[in-house]
C-alpha cells in the first residue's frame, strides 16, 4: 500500500496513517505500567499542613513583590515549618502503612 499509488484522497490519508502508525509503533512502543499508590491522601486533606501551604504562598508572593531581605527571611521560616510538617506526615504514613500491612 503505497501513498503516491493511491486512488483518491481519502485512502491516500488512510495510508499514511497506517504508514505512519506503524512506524511509530515499531520504534516508539507503548509501555504498559501499573498505576503506583500515592501516600499523599493523607497530606493532602490536613487543615494544618494546608494552612501552612497558603502562608508559604502569600509570604513568597509578597518578598516577589517587595524583594526584601526580611520579607525573604519570612518566607523562607514559613517553607521550613511547612516541609517539616511534611515530612511528619510522611513519616507517620509510612508507620500507619507499614502498620497496617499483611506481608510482615
Amino acid at each position: 500500500t503505497s501513498v503516491t499509488s493511491a486512488s483518491g484522497m481519502e485512502e491516500t490519508y488512510t495510508n499514511f496513517s497506517n504508514i505512519m502508525t506503524s512506524a511509530l509503533d515499531i520504534t516508539c512502543p507503548y509501555k504498559r505500567s501499573r498505576a503506583r499508590h500515592s501516600t499523599q491522601r493523607g497530606i493532602v486533606n490536613d487543615t494544618e499542613a494546608q494552612t501552612l501551604k497558603k502562608n508559604f504562598q502569600i509570604a513568597w508572593q509578597k518578598y516577589t513583590q517587595t524583594s526584601r531581605d526580611e520579607d525573604k527571611r519570612d518566607a523562607v521560616k514559613i517553607k521550613k515549618k511547612y516541609d517539616l510538617k511534611l515530612r511528619t506526615l510522611r513519616h507517620l504514613a509510612s508507620e500507619e502503612h507499614i502498620h497496617q500491612a499483611n506481608n510482615k
